[in-house]
């Protein structure tokens, strides 16, 4: 699971003290949910974080998610994030 790894990443960078990640299947799909307790993504940034070089600190490159959304997408998955006022990105893959 190549694309969650960025997440997770992104996570911990913007965490102010917690990480979680969660998984559960629904019909024939697999949805991964990654969240932290740090500000999160604004709704205005919601596509934009996922260009690459975009980043909104001064850490990092600002590939980390662009490389996660390609990777899903390159297994018919698609990743997005949900702005609600901490981070969270969810990833929706087809299941085995």
């Amino acid at each position: 699971m190549a694309a969650l790894t960025p997440l997770v990443d992104n996570a911990v960078r913007h965490a102010r003290t917690a990480v979680t990640v969660e998984a559960r299947t629904e019909s024939s799909r697999v949805h991964l949910l990654v969240e932290d307790d740090g500000d999160g993504v604004r709704a205005e940034e919601s596509e934009l974080v996922f260009s690459p070089g975009y980043t909104s600190t001064e850490e990092g490159a600002g590939l980390g998610l662009a490389l996660a959304r390609r990777l899903a997408h390159s297994v018919g998955g698609v990743v997005r994030a949900e702005p609600c006022g901490k981070g969270r990105f969810v990833i929706d893959l087809p299941g085995a």
